[in-house]
């Protein structure tokens, strides 16, 4: 039955949607995670599937490049956006999805329109949970969630201990040697003795670092999808009055 409207098949819809995109491009615009979250709960994506989509198609940013000679990142940076406010039963979600995933108890501070939580002095890792509340030009609310740690001691600590735990090695092994070939000739072998262990122990310490940086990343990320898949299981989250939880985002 024809309402009187312009009907369109599976191809054509197609078809018009990827033109749209590409005079979007040209148009220079772009969508924040947020928008994408909404565009595709109109179309009954679930929003674990849009971040796992996300971290595919575009990583999601960390704080401070590679440092080659620590072999590992010393900083880490996640971050995504829901739409409308988290209110206080979702944060607790939050709040126990992230407790669980790292292992921490962790407490809460707020700070101006910020909820932080941070994990508790007894750890040496210092890992930080911030929700921010973000209003856009059109008037949408969005929640910015913010997942950061920051290492330089524990990167520090992993390389210099290696070091040292060589240098201590290599003079023991110095040792031997001398009482083995006698002081003359011990004087030519200390270099490439102590030299030699202290590049073995630096490699080792970089290798571990590199290991250690990489497990750390790939739990903070854990964190972010298991918290994303939490408020999509039905947490509940407060939308700002005249907000259409369905609608599109304008200019779309």
């Amino acid at each position: 039955m024809s309402d009187g409207e312009p009907r369109y098949d599976d191809k054509a819809v197609a078809r018009i949607l990827l033109r749209a995109t590409e005079l979007q491009e040209h148009q220079g615009d772009s969508l924040s995670l947020a928008q994408v979250h909404e565009i595709a709960q109109e179309l009954g994506i679930p929003r674990a599937l849009v971040a796992q989509a996300v971290a595919e198609v575009a990583p999601a940013p960390r704080a401070g490049p590679e440092a080659r000679w620590l072999g590992g990142r010393d900083a880490l940076l996640f971050e995504a956006e829901v739409p409308g406010h988290v209110d206080d039963a979702a944060f607790e979600e939050v709040l126990d999805t992230v407790r669980r995933t790292l292992g921490n108890p962790g407490s809460v501070e707020t700070v101006g329109a910020a909820r932080i939580w941070s994990t508790n002095r007894d750890t040496t890792r210092r890992v930080h949970l911030t929700l921010t509340e973000v209003r856009a030009k059109d008037g949408r609310l969005t929640t910015r969630i913010r997942l950061d740690e920051r290492m330089p001691g524990d990167a520090r600590q992993t390389v210099g201990g290696s070091l040292v735990g060589a240098f201590f090695l290599s003079s023991l092994g110095l040792a031997a040697v001398s009482s083995l070939v006698g002081k003359a000739l011990v004087g030519f072998l200390v270099g490439p003795i102590l030299g030699g262990g202290l590049l073995a122990g630096y490699l080792v310490g970089r290798g571990l670092w590199k290991a250690r940086s990489r497990g750390r990343e790939l739990a903070l990320g854990e964190a972010l999808d298991q918290i994303l898949r939490r408020l999509d299981d039905g947490a509940p989250r407060s939308l700002e009055p005249g907000d259409d939880p369905l609608a599109l985002p304008s200019g779309l």
